[in-house]
């Protein structure tokens, strides 16, 4: 077990007093330069895309909708920004897509396809993801199983170490901000990475921001304090992990349905979620898991993980699901159970496979398991 800690609970100043030792060196940030090459569209968006009725979303400042590309017939989602309204900045809004500009390749990153502006409006073309987002997942079921943990997890710190490669720093992962790209379970959809509203460009590795900002719920100690690191992105990972594996306590879940937006709002000003770890916790799930969460959720940012280490975590590279004919694939829906954790049940069928079963012998494999493998409350 790891010497790491997390405790979620003892937020108090104290923690200012005593910064990390990467956190000693301030370094200012990088002036921006915007470049929006290849993907600021000169003409009318009425020309390229033809708009479907009614809306995907909307927000405070923006309208999303569902179009249909002319010439090649793909459908995308347009994030549609009214020019004049208060909070909408344009040279901000060409900010946060030339971020994404620079981090579109990857498959966990929502696809930014071109921009177009006119008189009224600032138009952002996405790639469509018609899945819900994992916020809904988390909210809706009463329980998720490791495998479907993994499943999101892997991917979204696979995004999280690719944007920190290109030496940018999301600053508001969570689960409202982690898109499906298609409708099905957790193991088997795509996951996007969504919102650079709060992205910043570093200089090197170990930068340290001093704008608070973000969601508090899931902001590290550090930034709190007003001093951090791209490591505030893993902190926010584990926090994504913690909440799919034990789910927001019932009284969270009030206060967050009721909250109102957050956004450009001083953090200390917030009131900070706590959620504890119980020796009970970890009753019903696997070994690692809680070295990956503790590992994640450390409260220096010396002992966290970074991205690149925690991809590589024997519990989520055994945990998530691989192609197809590399490990075995096992699931409620698969084996006609209700939802329970599988690891265990897994590693069974996996020693077992090569063996010709009777219908007596799985019979008696399933029902010394089920029992015992029911997934716990939330």
């Amino acid at each position: 077990m790891s010497k790491a800690v997390s405790s979620f609970s003892r937020w108090n100043n104290a923690r200012a007093e005593q910064p990390d030792e990467l956190l000693k060196g301030h370094v200012e940030a990088p002036s921006t330069i915007i470049d929006l090459t290849g993907i600021e569209n000169p003409g009318y968006i009425a020309d390229v895309y033809m708009f479907a009725d009614g809306l995907i979303g909307r927000s405070a400042y923006a309208m999303i909708r569902m179009s249909t590309h002319k010439n090649i017939g793909v459908s995308r989602a347009i994030k549609q920004y009214t020019l004049g309204l208060a909070g909408v900045d344009v040279e901000a809004l060409k900010r946060e897509v030339m971020l994404l500009k620079d981090v579109r390749a990857h498959p966990n990153i929502i696809r930014m396809h071109e921009t177009f502006k006119d008189k009224l409006h600032f138009y952002v073309v996405f790639e469509l993801c018609e899945g819900l987002r994992v916020f809904d997942y988390i909210m809706e079921a009463e329980t998720h199983t490791e495998q479907e943990t993994a499943a999101v997890v892997q991917q979204v710190v696979q995004a999280v170490d690719y944007m920190h490669s290109r030496l940018i720093c999301h600053r508001d992962i969570k689960p409202e901000h982690v898109l499906l790209k298609e409708k099905g379970s957790l193991t088997r959809c795509a996951v996007k990475v969504i919102d650079f509203k709060s992205a910043s460009e570093f200089l090197a590795p170990g930068h340290v921001f001093t704008e608070r900002i973000g969601t508090p719920y899931y902001c590290s100690p550090q930034v709190y304090q007003g001093r951090y690191t791209e490591s505030c992105d893993m902190w926010a990972c584990g926090v994504v992990a913690y909440l799919l594996l034990l789910g927001y306590p019932e009284a969270d879940k009030r206060q967050l349905e009721s909250k109102g937006p957050t956004r450009g709002k001083d953090v200390l000003e917030l009131l900070p979620y706590r959620l504890e770890f119980s020796p009970s916790d970890w009753v019903d799930l696997s070994p690692g898991v809680n070295q990956f969460l503790c590992r994640l959720l450390a409260d220096r940012e010396t002992d966290r993980w970074p991205a690149k280490a925690a991809s590589k975590c024997d519990w989520l590279v055994r945990q998530a699901p691989q192609p197809v004919g590399t490990r075995v694939q096992v699931g409620g829906d698969a084996i006609g159970l209700e939802k329970l954790r599988t690891s265990q049940f897994a590693d069974v069928l996996r020693k077992n496979q090569s063996r010709q079963r009777t219908e007596e012998e799985k019979e008696e494999l399933l029902g010394s398991k089920v029992a015992a493998m029911k997934t716990f409350k939330v």
